[in-house]
């Protein structure tokens, strides 16, 4: 940290000084670093800058170099340091506020303690093993909002008022203290943007995003949600029957409380799945080899365990691999795999970028990435086993990784998964699809023992929550 700031204290001194202004003592020393940490708040060094975009080097800029120039002056105008002072004091006290409100936000949810007591029979249809582990002394049965004990309950509960109550608890978490902070943020949001010069927050958001502004992003959730139609209809008329065989009238409809229930009976009944039979077939370490073999052929790599390298890792049971250009022998990089849950571990899967592939010191730095997840680990007498929403988790999380370890950008600000937050899923969902291939499941599945999907409610779903952001950010154009 001290470090990067007397870099950018010798680029903003450079500037004050009179010192002639050059990639060399202006841009590349922020290069070297990379931190985004209070340099955005520098007006000094923001002089500098915008001073060295009038010369003539800066003008004969190319490639990552001028991006690089254009992309630090465009930081600094969107935290405001082009504005007047009064201005951008107040701007950067929205900021300050605005960072309180969503640490207080995330942090209501996550010390939300709201519990429900239930008896067996108002829990008819969830496993054994589910009940087992809520069972109070009094013999009824305690489930808070949490995840484990939420969606389970919403996908096998036969008991309709259950999972209403449930439903109805879990979106209402907080609700009186958070509401209030939504409502503030919304506001302050607005305010901001109105200071900056934008017409709403939504503009300011999408304006440095892909999609090219709100307007655009409205008219694509309004045309894609059009063409879905169809397919909602045939979706909710599958669901709509199911519902009626188990009693409701001709005109039930499907309420939030029954998707998820009616939606996994859908798969067991007409599409004849069945999850925990289907975890069977993928051991974890059957589904890592496959899936490095693909990934290998796919990208012309050679992936090869290092075990030194993993005796310096952060726990026991992280892995670590080398990787090498398969035609030319080439370092590529490193890349560490962390697969099981722990006290005090992240709890989802996330790929981190440990260190950026990038010119360094007249020299090419290779990459390392480290891909995170908290699969089963395994038993005494049975293996490590995924569902199938697992393998494509893994799948998805390790196109992360390559992603990191195949970027050939010069700046490390432009390597890896530093791009364009609208598309930085894009390789990822792409190279997910592998898991509905069927030569590639069977590469990577097995039964461990023997060694042998409603698109349009869903994509509907993502809609209207889309729909719903850009409404909340004063999208009305």
């Amino acid at each position: 940290m001290e470090r990067s700031k007397a870099k950018a204290d010798f680029v903003a001194s450079a500037h004050a000084s009179g010192v002639p202004l050059t990639w060399d003592n202006c841009l590349q020393p922020l290069v070297d670093e990379d931190n985004e940490w209070s340099v955005l708040e520098s007006i000094d060094l923001y002089l500098a800058l915008l001073a060295f975009s009038e010369t003539n080097e800066a003008k004969s800029l190319e490639g990552e170099r001028k991006r690089c120039l254009e992309r630090k002056l465009r930081d600094f105008r969107r935290v405001g340091l082009h504005l007047d002072e009064a201005t951008a004091d107040e701007v950067k006290s929205i900021n300050t506020r605005i960072s309180e409100l969503g640490i207080e936000f995330q942090k209501n949810l996550g010390e939300d303690d709201t519990s429900f007591s239930f008896s067996a029979a108002q829990l008819d249809g969830c496993t054994e093993s589910y009940l087992k582990e809520r069972r109070q002394e009094d013999g009824s049965y305690k489930l808070t909002l949490k995840y484990p004990d939420y969606i389970p309950l919403m996908e096998r509960c036969k008991v309709e008022e259950t999972r209403r109550v449930m439903e109805k608890g879990f979106n209402s978490r907080c609700l009186a203290r958070n509401s209030a902070i939504l409502e503030e943020l919304v506001q302050l949001r607005h305010k901001k943007a109105q200071l900056m010069g934008y017409e709403t927050h939504a503009a300011f958001i999408t304006e440095i995003r892909m999609c090219g502004g709100a307007a655009k992003v409205k008219s694509f959730l309004s045309e894609l949600g059009a063409k879905l139609q169809p397919l909602l209809a045939s979706d909710l008329e599958a669901l709509r029957a199911l519902k009626q065989a188990d009693g409701a009238p001709a005109d039930c409809q499907i309420n939030a409380w029954d998707r998820s229930f009616y939606c996994k009976r859908l798969e067991e009944t007409k599409h004849q799945v069945d999850h925990e039979e289907l975890k069977k077939y993928f051991p974890l370490e059957v589904v890592t080899e496959g899936l490095l073999g693909i990934y290998q052929e796919l990208l012309g790599l050679k992936f090869e365990s290092d075990s030194e390298l993993a005796k310096s890792a952060w726990h026991e049971d992280v892995q670590a691999f080398k990787v090498t250009d398969a035609a030319s022998n080439v370092l590529v990089g490193y890349f560490y795999m962390d697969m099981h849950p722990r006290d005090g571990k992240y709890g989802h899967a996330a790929c981190f970028g440990l260190q950026p592939g990038c010119d360094y010191k007249g020299s090419w730095q290779v990459p390392v990435a480290a891909a995170v997840c908290n699969f089963p680990k395994p038993t005494a007498d049975t293996p490590a086993l995924m569902s199938h929403g697992d393998v494509e988790t893994f799948f998805h999380e390790f196109g992360h990784v390559m992603h990191q370890l195949c970027s050939e950008a010069k700046l490390p600000m432009f390597a890896g998964t530093r791009v364009e937050r609208d598309f930085v899923e894009a390789p990822s969902q792409m190279l997910e699809n592998w898991v509905w291939e069927p030569a590639a499941l069977k590469r990577m599945s097995r039964h461990h023992e023997t060694g042998n999907a409603n698109a349009g409610l869903l994509n509907m779903r993502q809609i209207c929550l889309a729909s719903f952001d850009q409404a909340s950010c004063g999208c009305c154009c």
